[in-house]
Order: structure tokens, then C-alpha cells, then sequence
């Protein structure tokens, strides 16, 4: 009996034992993670650099909404974000905020203004400083007693030189003169690229309402002509109308709906021209102002001459590289000498001799290696180079009168032009109506009211289009004149 117990005993821890592993076992199978790949040196630094580089890949998620926007233009409904609600104004402020090619100006602008600093700097102090060890054997081979000499070690123990310009005849002068002239040329390049990026901006965004209202056109088509299709099939149907009115009416749908498919990927083409333009193509979904303005301005050929000439940019590098010009054939004259002080305190010794100090301190009249051959023709090319720029700052003045002139000759064009078009849309509105009418007491038939609906859709295109021919000629004469114009009060 107690052996039997033993037995029983012994088998019964066995088998907890082996149940107790068996679970381990389990459970470290269960827990056990992948083993993560230790990365290489080599790896790791291509790891870093793509990290760095990261921001100059095309992302693939459009959710960047610009900090400023987070919080006073986002439509919320039910906590989820819609979308952001802009106007010109506002798309005005973002790429004027964004846009890269408006920073890479503003980064150019404070490179060159650098230049200011380092044409400056050959009026502060050089220093130098030496230490040395050298092993020398002398050649005494020509003395006069034909005594031979034993190497040694030369060393120097600490060398310290500074020197100070004193005048260099307006070499100096001449020098900070262009840079200071190339720095004010950078601060109009960025009005000119500023310029060229308000002027993208409203055109982008007067084309994107154009397309947007088109689209709205050609789904009020669609409607009229659905509309048309019913009747038609209607009047076919109890047999007041042929079977030809419901074919035309339904190829008339079907075209229409076409062109309304067209409409809508204007609207996104139009939406990436806007979003380029703003320097944001990542951004989220936004809503605009669908409104053409027409304001007439208040203003004359004189006048926007006037405003130019103080203005814009191009005029003003124009004449700042006619300066420019005229002092590098003034630097070019580099026959003078430089009048500097320069002043030195050291020690040094060999294995023969102890460390000893020195010093010295004097003036220096030094003058450049001169070719007269080349000097001659260098000053030569920088005033014919000079003659040049004066000729192609002339040219600047006639381009910028010939782009003020032709933009506001179309602007004019496209002013006069929108009366007349907002005529013409409502006659044709007033035909379509009265078509439509007798076509539903069965006076008329398909063809004639086919004619009435194209009509009416073609003049409210041509109406739009006209506005929006008229704002854009309106940027781009602001953008030829450097400044922003005001309409009549």
C-alpha cells in the first residue's frame, strides 16, 4: 500500500511538472516577438539621410492645414473637420506666407547682403600665427673656406603677425559700393517675385470661381435639358410630338452631360493651379467665394506710367545695374598700391640654441603684380560692359511701356465688353424663356428650343468669361506697374 502511494506520489509531481512546462512553453511561444534586424552602420546612415532629406518627397496623405487656418476658418460639423472657408484675400496671405520661391528670394536677398559685411572686412585686422619644426643642412659648398656644416633642428616656438589696412585709394570703396548696389537689387527681386506670385495667385483663383460657375451653368443645362427630354418623351407618348423631338432632346442631354463632366475637371484642374500658386498643393479641401467682382477703374495711361516708374521692380534694377555696371569699371582700375601697417612678435631656436624672441612693427607701401597689356583691355571690357547695361536698361523702359500699354488696352477692351455680354445673356434668357413656354403648349418645336437653350448656356459662358478675362487683365496690369489699383468709389 505505501509503495503503491510512493508510486502514485511520484508520478502525480512528474505530471504536474511537465504540465508546468508544457504551459511555459505555451506562453513563451505566445509572447515570443519577431526579432527586430539590427541595422548596419552603412544602413543606419541612409536611414538618416532619408530622414533628413524627407521634406523634398512628394507626400502621399493631403492633410497640411496652415497653422494661422487651425482655428477662425475651418468648418466643423459634428467634430469633424469639412473643410477651410477662403477668400482672395486670404489665398493672398498664404502664398505670400508659403509660396517657396517668394523664401528662396528673401534667403538670396540676405546671402548678398552678406557680401556688404565681406567687402568691408579688408578694413578689419588679419592676424596670423605660426609653429614649426624643420630639419636644415645647410650647403656651404661655395664659402670661402670650404667649412662644412651639420644638420640641426629649426623650430618655432609661437609666431604671432597681425596686419591693418590702411587705404587702398578706393579700391575698397568701389567694392562696397557694388555690394551695397547688388543687395538693394535683391530687395527689389523680391517685390518682383511678390509681384509675380499675387498675380499668379488671382489669376488662379479668378480662373478657379470661371470654372466653378461653369460648371454650375452646365448643371443647370443638364437640368433644363432633362426637363426637355420628359416633356418631349411625354409629348411623344400621347402622340403631340414626333419621335424625332425625344432623339434630339436626348442627344442634347447626353452632350450636356458631357461637357458637364468636362466642367467639374476644370474645377480640379483650376483647384491644383490655385493650390500651386499659393506654394500649399498639399492642403486640405477648402471652399471659395464664387464671385466674379467688376469694378471700373479709376485711373489713366498717365497715371499707371507714373505709378510704374516708382514701383515697379524691374524699372528699378534696371538703373541700380547701370550703377553697378559703372563700378566695376571703376574697380577694374586696379593699378594703385595698398598702405597697410603690419607688426609680428615670435620665438624660436635650434638644437644649438636656446629659444630666443623677436618682434618687428613698420608700414608697408605694396604694390600688385602689374600687366599693362591686361589691365588695359580689362578696363576696356567693363566699360563697354558698362555701354551695354546702359542700352539694356533702355530696353527695360520701352518693354514695361509696351506691357503697360497692351494690358491696359485689354483690359479696356474686356471693361467694354461686359456690358454688352450681360445684355446678351439676359436677351438670350428671355428667348430660352418664352421657347420653353410655347414648346410646353406645343407651339414650337425641339430644334427651335434646342437653339434658345444653347444660346442662353453660350452667353452666360461668354458672360463669365469676360469677367473673368477682365480680372485677369486687371492683375496683370497691376503686376506691370508694381502696385495694386483702385477701383471707383
Amino acid at each position: 500500500m505505501n509503495n503503491n502511494f510512493k508510486k502514485i506520489t511520484v508520478l502525480g509531481v512528474v505530471g504536474l511538472l511537465m504540465l508546468n512546462t508544457m504551459a511555459f512553453a505555451i506562453d513563451d511561444t505566445n509572447n515570443k516577438q519577431p526579432e527586430t534586424k539590427k541595422l548596419t552602420r552603412k544602413e543606419k546612415k541612409v536611414e538618416q539621410e532619408k530622414e533628413k532629406y524627407s521634406r523634398y518627397i512628394i507626400p502621399t496623405v493631403n492633410t497640411i492645414i496652415p497653422s494661422e487656418l487651425e482655428s477662425d476658418r475651418l468648418t466643423i460639423e459634428g467634430g469633424v473637420t469639412k473643410s477651410l472657408d477662403l477668400n482672395l484675400a486670404d489665398c493672398l496671405e498664404l502664398a505670400l506666407t508659403y509660396n517657396p520661391a517668394l523664401k528662396a528670394q528673401y534667403a538670396e536677398s540676405a546671402a548678398v547682403k552678406t557680401l556688404r559685411g565681406q567687402a568691408l572686412s579688408n578694413w578689419s585686422p588679419t592676424f596670423n600665427a605660426n609653429f614649426g619644426i624643420s630639419r636644415l643642412k645647410p650647403d656651404m659648398s661655395n664659402s670661402v673656406f670650404n667649412i662644412s656644416a651639420n644638420p640641426f633642428t629649426h623650430y618655432t616656438a609661437g609666431e604671432i603677425s597681425v596686419r591693418e589696412l590702411i587705404y587702398d585709394f578706393g579700391i575698397t570703396q568701389n567694392l562696397y559700393k557694388m555690394r551695397k548696389i547688388e543687395y538693394e537689387e535683391s530687395l527689389n527681386d523680391i517685390e518682383a517675385v511678390a509681384n509675380d506670385i499675387i498675380c499668379q495667385v488671382k489669376t488662379a483663383y479668378y480662373f478657379l470661381v470661371a470654372a466653378m460657375v461653369k460648371q454650375e451653368v452646365m448643371e443647370d443645362t443638364v437640368s433644363q435639358f432633362e426637363q426637355t427630354y420628359q416633356q418631349a418623351l411625354s409629348f411623344y407618348e400621347v402622340g403631340m410630338k414626333p419621335k424625332i423631338d425625344v432623339t434630339i432632346a436626348s442627344t442634347n442631354l447626353s452632350d450636356a452631360k458631357a461637357k458637364l463632366i468636362q466642367a467639374k475637371n476644370e474645377v480640379s484642374t483650376a483647384i491644383a493651379a490655385l493650390n500651386n500658386a499659393m506654394g500649399l498643393p498639399f492642403i486640405v479641401p477648402y471652399t471659395i467665394e464664387d464671385n466674379l467682382p467688376f469694378e471700373e477703374l479709376d485711373t489713366n495711361i498717365k497715371e499707371l506710367v507714373e505709378i510704374a516708374n516708382e514701383n515697379r521692380p524691374a524699372l528699378k534694377n534696371s538703373a541700380l545695374s547701370v550703377k553697378e555696371a559703372e563700378q566695376a569699371w571703376k574697380l577694374s582700375k586696379q593699378y594703385v598700391p595698398s598702405l597697410y601697417l603690419q607688426g609680428s612678435f615670435g620665438g624660436g631656436g635650434n638644437n644649438n640654441v636656446e629659444v630666443r624672441d623677436y618682434w618687428n612693427f613698420g608700414g608697408y607701401l605694396s604694390f600688385d603684380s602689374i600687366n599693362p597689356f591686361m589691365l588695359k583691355n580689362q578696363i576696356d571690357e567693363q566699360r563697354h560692359r558698362y555701354e551695354k547695361q546702359q542700352y539694356v536698361a533702355d530696353g527695360m523702359v520701352n518693354d514695361i511701356y509696351y506691357e503697360i500699354q497692351t494690358t491696359w488696352a485689354n483690359l479696356i477692351d474686356a471693361q467694354d465688353r461686359v456690358p454688352v455680354a450681360l445684355q446678351s445673356m439676359e436677351t438670350s434668357k428671355e428667348n430660352y424663356e418664352l421657347a420653353s413656354g410655347r414648346y410646353k403648349v406645343g407651339e414650337s418645336d425641339a430644334i427651335e428650343l434646342k437653339d434658345a437653350q444653347i444660346q442662353y448656356q453660350n452667353s452666360r459662358l461668354a458672360y463669365y468669361n469676360t469677367l473673368f478675362e477682365y480680372n485677369r487683365e486687371k492683375a496683370n496690369l497691376e503686376k506691370a506697374i508694381g502696385q495694386t489699383l483702385k477701383s471707383k468709389s
